[in-house]
């Protein structure tokens, strides 16, 4: 008897050795990390869904939520197909909600996919109650600004070079942190005083110019050479509706010279500009119209007569400039008059 109550202790001490030993949820935890090891991530998450399902309370089930969580951002950091990625980092979010480094890689990827307002709203809202993660999310806003800046140049530029005010201010609205909005701003300004403006005016007269020089007359040129009747009438059709729009636009202009805010003695400045646009815009008009087709006129006789006012308004453009051009100096010389003298004035 008293062999077997001092055997008792020893009995009891290797029961729970061996109870120790042989842990279920132990078991299942090197199992898991043993499928981590080998690469087998989907397995090992599988593994430690099993343990945190049949022993919940244990103390190897406390350390599953980080341990999935890790297993899972590995994988999803050692591939680079959006494709593999994105459900991992899910999977992350599931076991953690609140892990930062997850969500911040899937705004990453949204980033990486130039997915822009569905990037913003992942760092702004999405993130939102998660683990910070300073220097990653600086990163991630950094190369998404990036993005957005090469995403919008193009729209961007599009406003500045606009001479329209209602552009410049929707650039200032929509991107007002941008360089173009900075000068767009600075073209409002000069909205204040037509002489301030006036260079605006000036460039874009002087720009016209050129461009019927250059551009527009190859497209002539180009038309009067075609020696295909149908193409050639196409073409010069395309030369009136061309020739209507500019004059569309610079008559535009001349209609914000005359609406345009006025300082004290800029009202000459105003008339003497608006003359000069007005007669590019009435020029280009009076060409449009000439290369109008009526619908039921004869297309050699069509033909001959766009050619003679095409030949005739090119010769004239010379002539043309120079009447522009002084109007142009006499509208800055009325916006300074105290810099000019008269030409006989004696010393």
């Amino acid at each position: 008897m008293r062999l077997l109550l001092h055997a008792a202790p020893v009995g009891l001490l290797f029961c729970a050795f061996l109870a120790a030993a042989c842990s279920p949820e132990k078991d299942l935890m090197a199992d898991a990390k043993r499928q981590q090891d080998q690469g087998e991530t989907d397995g090992a998450i599988a593994t430690l869904e099993v343990l945190k399902t049949k022993h919940p309370d244990s103390e190897a089930a406390k350390q599953v939520p980080t341990l999935a969580e890790t297993w899972l951002l590995e994988a999803a950091d050692a591939s680079r197909d959006p494709n593999v990625k994105r459900p991992r980092l899910q999977a992350a979010l599931k076991w953690n909600p609140e892990s930062g480094k997850a969500q911040l890689r899937l705004c990453q990827l949204l980033v990486d996919e130039k997915k822009i307002e569905e990037a913003k709203s992942c760092l702004d809202k999405d993130l939102q109650g998660k683990a910070p993660e300073p220097e990653l999310e600086k990163r991630i806003r950094t190369a998404l600004a990036e993005v957005e800046n090469a995403a919008t140049l193009g729209e961007r530029e599009r406003l500045a070079k606009s001479n329209r005010p209602q552009h410049w201010k929707a650039l200032i609205e929509r991107f007002p942190q941008s360089d173009q909005a900075k000068e767009a701003k600075a073209k409002l300004k000069r909205l204040e005083s037509l002489c301030d403006d006036l260079p605006r005016f000036g460039d874009e007269a002087r720009a016209e110019f050129k461009r019927q020089q250059t551009d527009f007359k190859k497209d002539i040129d180009k038309a009067l050479a075609e020696k295909v009747e149908g193409l050639r009438v196409d073409l010069l059709e395309g030369l009136g509706r061309a020739a209507a729009r500019r004059a569309s636009e610079l008559k535009e202009l001349a209609g914000q010279v005359a609406d345009h805010r006025l300082k004290p003695g800029e009202e000459k400045a105003q008339q003497i500009l608006r003359k000069a646009l007005l007669l590019q815009s009435d020029s280009l008009a009076d060409l449009a119209d000439a290369l109008e087709r009526d619908a039921i006129e004869n297309l050699d006789s069509y033909q001959r007569g766009a050619e003679g006012v095409l030949k005739r308004w090119l010769g004239g453009i010379e002539r043309e400039t120079k009447s522009v051009e002084k109007l142009l100096e006499d509208s800055k010389t009325a916006c300074a008059p105290e810099d000019s003298s008269p030409t006989d004035a004696k010393p």
